[in-house]
């Protein structure tokens, strides 16, 4: 089982950390743009919800193939 899920799990292991390294970058980078306080929360929510969007897109195809090929050969495996 820990066959086909490897390389799912080192991409999101690289993929998460990146992604809240992103996320503080960003939070520096809009504290220092001298917006009012309702701004930037609109601001910080957006781009916030815009790098978890990427991220699920970045880690959810390796998931999903990697769970294709372990049902295939479980379906396999019974035949």
């Amino acid at each position: 089982m820990v066959k086909f899920f490897k390389l799912p799990l080192i991409v999101t292991a690289i993929v998460l950390p990146l992604m809240l390294i992103v996320g503080v970058l960003v939070m520096m980078w809009l504290d220092g743009q001298g917006l009012s306080n309702r701004e930037l929360s609109e601001r910080a929510s957006k781009l916030g919800s815009a790098t978890a969007v990427i991220g699920c897109i970045i880690i959810a195809p390796f998931w999903l193939i990697a769970a294709a090929k372990f049902g295939k050969a479980k379906r396999e495996s019974r035949l």
